[in-house]
């Protein structure tokens, strides 16, 4: 099934309709501490989660019995990395459907994946990164989930603290700006206890992590008060990488070559012959290596 799902939304759906979940969750309760299992329980999560695409997927996942698989696998695997890696990755996906979230919240979910977050804070970027996506999404147009978070069990600190952790791995920093933002658009009174906590350091290292990143850091920084402006780059005569004074328009001296207007070049036919020449010769090269 894993194998199949990896590939396309429809394989995904198809393995849905042909009974995958209960045969996945079947799978996995009885190589659980099974012995020699451990490899089947991994696969089972693994197609698990990739079966888990669509709102559709999880509500069968959830009718099935799987939140409460996952919830009872991460309280008997506290200690195991590998496999809570692939319990909060599929837990991940999970909270992308609101009510699925909202229970997470609730059923004691909430607090097992915050627990194997701190476990493993600074052992394992993966699963730092599924929990910290897992918290922003749990937070997503929620703020009563947020509330619980933040105020009830320290979650952004610990998203803070799994950022400065991991300041290389891109896609952590991304979802931590990402969940610190969810945290606070509809709960202003958390604006000032995170930035205590260390928040806009968090997101001005996570803004020069990747490109991708400047967005989302932006956003978050925007939203809790931080006056932050996106700057741009270029580069002086000495070749060095300084800060521009604003941004790069059109005929400033960082694009010395645009043209402002267009002129036809006078051996623009030359050029064309050249290039058809260049081709012909290339064709000729392959077809002879191809003997």
């Amino acid at each position: 099934v894993r194998s199949a799902t990896s590939c396309t939304y429809d394989a995904s759906r198809l393995a849905l309709d042909a009974g995958a979940v209960h045969a996945l969750l079947a799978a996995l309760e009885a190589f659980a501490d099974a012995e020699g299992g451990e490899d089947a329980a991994t696969a089972a999560l693994d197609a698990l989660r990739q079966v888990a695409k669509s709102d559709d997927a999880v509500k069968r996942i959830r009718e099935a019995g799987g939140a409460r698989a996952c919830l009872d696998a991460l309280r008997r695997n506290r200690t195991r990395r590998d496999r809570c890696r692939r319990l909060v990755g599929l837990l991940r996906n999970m909270a992308n459907n609101d009510d699925a979230k909202d229970a997470m919240c609730k059923d004691g979910t909430l607090e097992e994946i915050l627990g194997c977050l701190e476990r493993f804070l600074r052992d394992d970027a993966v699963i730092c990164e599924h929990v910290v996506a897992t918290l922003a999404m749990m937070a997503l147009r929620r703020p009563k989930n947020g509330t619980l978070i933040v105020e009830g069990r320290n979650g952004a600190s610990l998203v803070i603290h799994a950022m400065g952790a991991h300041p290389a791995h891109a896609a952590l920093q991304r979802q931590g700006a990402l969940a610190l933002r969810n945290f606070v658009a509809r709960s202003p009174e958390f604006k000032q206890p995170i930035l205590d906590a260390g928040a806009e350091t968090a997101l001005r290292a996570a803004a020069t992590c990747a490109q991708a990143n400047v967005d989302v850091a932006y956003a978050a920084l925007r939203d809790l008060g931080v006056d932050a402006k996106i700057a741009t780059f270029e580069t002086d005569a000495s070749g060095a990488v300084v800060q521009s004074a604003g941004p790069a328009r059109f005929g400033d001296k960082a694009n010395a070559n645009f043209k402002a207007v267009f002129d036809e070049s006078a051996d623009v036919e030359r050029r064309i012959h050249d290039v058809d020449a260049l081709t012909d010769q290339q064709t000729k090269l392959e077809e002879f290596s191809l003997m």
